[in-house]
């Protein structure tokens, strides 16, 4: 039987990213417990490795994702997630890297797949800088009338507009991207689908390949049809 301490080696070798499932945490702002032993073996044989086998090492390394921690009673300010991406700022990054967080608690489904796209490309909005988090560029792509409910007042909420493949995308632009992105890595059938009756969903998929294709030359027309191949219903919620 392997151990746990061999699937992590040998994940590590295959894809230069070291995997940490045996602490805990307790922060004002981050919150875990220590990851079932056996559901996170399985969770890194069976599932993750297929999910970044999608990406070249060089894309993970230029990310700058170095560890990925998986863990139970994953919590951001108290509220349970699925999922974080822990971004070192001023520059830390270059000597300590980023780290995605995930709780292994979930199913291995298709939403556990959206997770770790979702989480990796927060990573990959922040090599250049953390404009990704604030985007006007991207924000114009809305309706003039549509707000975040992070531009919102404490107690309002977002209104519906088209342009969102979910209800999480209108939190912040920088969760519309990575939302936006999660989909056409898993689904991207189903986002063209949606995007043929939704023009800024379209105008978001075409500027989504625009900055991939900046950040990588490997995501190019290519690497876009083969996820088409690949895709999984993912619905839209």
């Amino acid at each position: 039987m392997t151990t746990q301490e061999e699937i992590i080696l040998a994940f590590k070798k295959k894809f230069g990213v070291s995997i940490v499932a045996d602490k805990n945490r307790l922060d004002i702002d981050i919150g875990y417990n220590r990851a079932d032993e056996e559901k996170a073996n399985r969770y890194v044989e069976s599932f993750l490795g297929n999910e970044l086998s999608i990406y070249s090492n060089n894309v993970l390394k230029q990310s700058r994702l170095s560890r990925i921690v998986l863990c139970n009673d994953l919590a951001s300010l108290g509220k349970k997630v699925a999922g974080l991406a822990d971004l070192q700022w001023l520059g830390l990054t270059w000597f300590f890297g980023n780290q995605i967080l995930i709780d292994v608690a979930y199913p291995l489904n298709t939403y556990a797949r959206l997770v770790i796209h979702h989480e990796l490309y927060h990573l990959i909005d922040s090599v250049d800088d953390f404009n990704g988090l604030y985007d006007n560029a991207w924000k114009k792509l809305n309706s003039p009338k549509f707000k975040y409910n992070a531009d919102l007042p404490p107690d309002s909420k977002a209104s519906a507009f088209a342009g969102f493949i979910s209800t999480y995308s209108m939190q912040a632009v920088h969760e519309d991207k990575a939302e936006t992105f999660a989909h056409m890595i898993v689904d991207y059938k189903g986002i063209e689908k949606l995007a043929k009756k939704d023009f800024v969903l379209k105008s978001k998929i075409r500027r989504m390949k625009e900055l991939m294709k900046t950040f990588s030359s490997e995501f190019d027309d290519d690497f876009w049809q083969a996820r088409a191949k690949a895709s999984t219903a993912a619905g839209h919620w």
